[in-house]
């Protein structure tokens, strides 16, 4: 289902952001200079979720309890609660 996510911090439009951690990443490095590289496509294994964020500006989602939201579930009740969900019908 598709939301819209308003940043309380922000106040925009918002796209939200997954933060992983204990993943592994790997990218095939396209071209190389001496101090940097650029990367084409990338494979990720693993992990678990750590917390939801604003794409702007890092603003970690909470529940109304001020608890970190750190699964689907809760984020998805996060955004049923305050009428961000879309229905595509």
């Amino acid at each position: 289902m598709d939301y819209k996510f308003f940043c309380p911090r922000c106040s925009g439009d918002c796209s939200i952001e997954e933060v992983l951690v204990d993943v592994v990443m790997a990218s095939v490095i396209t071209s190389i200079e001496r101090d940097c590289a650029d990367y084409g496509d990338y494979s990720t294994d693993g992990g678990v979720i750590d917390h939801f964020q604003c794409l702007n500006c890092g603003f970690t989602i909470l529940d109304e309890e001020g608890r970190v939201i750190s699964d689907y579930e809760l984020l998805y009740d996060y955004l049923e609660e305050f009428h961000t969900l879309e229905d595509d019908e």
